[in-house]
């Protein structure tokens, strides 16, 4: 048992929740892509900066902001898809099936992770830089009675590794940042934690059924 920690944040994206293998899923199986729209659209988010470096000023800045708001959000990937080749038709449907919660699955030890948590006593947020309402994933998923607080970049009008975002988190979990544990896959934005005096732990992503019970692990060196 950690009696220095009373709460978990954790992020969302490649952490609690990821995609399945492959690209399957960015594409409906009503509307079978050409193999050519396939490659635009996984060469795109694969590699995002070789068209974010063709970007202008205004798109420059709706990129940066992606996920302040659903509308630049929306703006900015719109200009990655069309400067990929892609005309609107095939871009609405790709965007809406990327803020699907159906395609959003949690991993296999994201349930387990926060029945062990419940069942210790510690509350549990998410810190999430997003654009969209990810509560409907954890409610499809049935974990969502085990999350206390979402912060969500969107709703905040900032984004990770803005510090105050932590304290924000924090607060709403009724705790002191140092009583606090952030949990995430990025080093960068979720690696920002220390600096308000959380502790962090790094976790590995990958696709769901590929990555291990990294979650557990790293709440075992908690102790928990």
């Amino acid at each position: 048992m950690n009696d220095a920690l009373r709460a978990v944040v954790f992020d969302f994206s490649g952490t609690l929740f990821g995609r399945l293998p492959g690209h399957d899923w960015l594409f409906s199986p009503q509307a079978a892509p050409t193999p050519e729209l396939r490659a635009r659209v996984v060469h795109a988010l694969r590699h995002p900066a070789e068209f974010v470096d063709r970007m202008t000023p205004a798109q420059l800045r709706d990129w940066a902001d992606r996920d302040l708001s659903p509308e630049a959000n929306h703006r900015a990937y719109g200009t990655l898809f069309r400067l990929a080749g892609l005309d609107e038709a095939d871009f609405a449907r790709i965007y809406d099936r990327l803020g699907s919660a159906a395609n959003w699955h949690a991993y296999e030890d994201t349930l387990p992770a926060l029945e062990r948590l419940a069942l210790a006593g510690v509350r549990v947020g998410v810190l999430s830089n997003i654009s969209w309402d990810i509560r409907e994933a954890f409610t499809r998923h049935g974990s969502d009675r085990y999350v206390a607080q979402y912060v969500l970049s969107y709703e905040e009008g900032r984004a990770k590794p803005d510090l105050e975002l932590f304290h924000v988190a924090a607060r709403r979990l009724g705790v002191a940042p140092e009583e606090c544990l952030m949990v995430g896959d990025d080093p960068v934005c979720d690696g920002a934690a220390p600096r308000v005096g959380m502790a962090f732990a790094e976790v590995a992503t990958g696709p769901v059924g590929v990555r291990g019970p990294v979650l557990l692990e790293a709440l075992a060196r908690y102790g928990w």
